[in-house]
């Protein structure tokens, strides 16, 4: 029988964490464990998870190194069936990036044979674990995404897969659509994939990171597929926005983060400078290099022009610290 490990990561959210866990702690095919890998919150966290007995003691949040606590819960809806808790306490906020290559890598040194990713901001629907796990076996799939939907409006998508197709009754008389996933947002995973091709890049720290697993998935050959049966609510969030290149001009257009996002700006185009580079082509690299160095030269932005040059350089060249 297949072990499954839902992983999720979480900080400074516990009222998000909390809902996410009873959520799949609701699952009609329940998960044997959950990892739940907290980036060093300091919010009340810890207490939350103690007061609903998920974890039974708090853990050291001034240790040199990560505090594991383990425990075994129950499923609310299989109430004899036992869930193993790993609460993961990391010693510095390594980003979403960090927190997942820590919950994957622990549940792979456990044993386990799939692995359930998400952000505490989200939350599957009561039969999501279990149609991606019959989806994933009907179609011999190795990474399974689910339906990602707007948790504000349940008609809409949160991410879309394809152009104009923004809600479910899009894919109401589709079952899978292969070769394209939005992650990590309940993404299913089989151990073969790490097996083979390693772990999340947690130098990415966030934003990227989810992207370039899926490319790296992709590039080595294995299936991956939005197995639609599977809803998982999640919030609009989006951090880029499209701009017109050229002024005045409707087109061409790019995917462009706002600068005043202070230091995250420099870490979405250095992950972005590495994917580019890995996956994509030498034409891509530079209509996007120098079509954001025009964007911002003729606006006369010189210091984003400058930090975009940078980030996107160490990237390409994979300069991570």
């Amino acid at each position: 029988m297949d072990k499954i490990a839902a992983i999720v990561a979480t900080f400074n959210r516990k009222d998000c964490l909390k809902n996410c866990l009873d959520a799949i702690r609701r699952q009609t095919l329940s998960p044997d464990a959950i990892y739940i890998v907290d980036n060093h919150s300091t919010s009340d966290t810890a207490e939350m998870l103690l007061a609903n007995r998920i974890i039974p003691v708090n853990p050291d949040m001034n240790a040199s190194e990560d505090s594991v606590i383990t425990h075994q819960i129950n499923s609310l809806s299989e109430p004899d069936h036992g869930i193993l808790i790993k609460y993961i306490y990391k010693s510095k906020n390594t980003g979403g990036a960090g927190g997942f290559c820590t919950g994957m890598k622990t549940a792979y040194d456990d044993g386990y044979d799939w692995f359930w990713l998400m952000d505490d901001d989200g939350f599957p629907t009561e039969d999501g674990l279990k149609q991606l796990f019959y989806g994933a076996k009907k179609y011999n799939l190795d990474y399974a995404n689910p339906l990602v939907v707007n948790m504000e409006d349940k008609f809409l998508l949160t991410f879309e897969l394809e152009s104009n197709k923004a809600n479910i009754d899009d894919y109401k008389d589709v079952d899978v659509v292969h070769g394209l996933a939005t992650p990590f947002n309940g993404t299913f995973i089989n151990r073969r994939i790490p097996e083979k091709i390693g772990f999340i890049k947690k130098e990415m720290f966030i934003w990227g990171d989810e992207v370039e697993y899926l490319m790296r998935t992709k590039k080595n050959g294995f299936k991956v597929a939005t197995v639609t049966k599977s809803i998982h609510y999640h919030p609009v969030a989006g951090a880029d926005e499209r701009v017109n290149v050229i002024p005045f001009f409707k087109t061409p257009t790019m995917g462009m983060l706002k600068p005043t996002v202070k230091n995250r700006f420099y870490i979405y185009y250095r992950n972005k400078g590495y994917i580019d580079y890995t996956y994509r082509t030498k034409p891509y690299i530079c209509k996007i290099f120098f079509g954001h160095i025009f964007y911002f030269m003729s606006r006369l932005k010189f210091a984003d022009c400058m930090n975009f040059i940078i980030a996107y350089t160490k990237g390409c060249k994979n300069q991570y610290n």
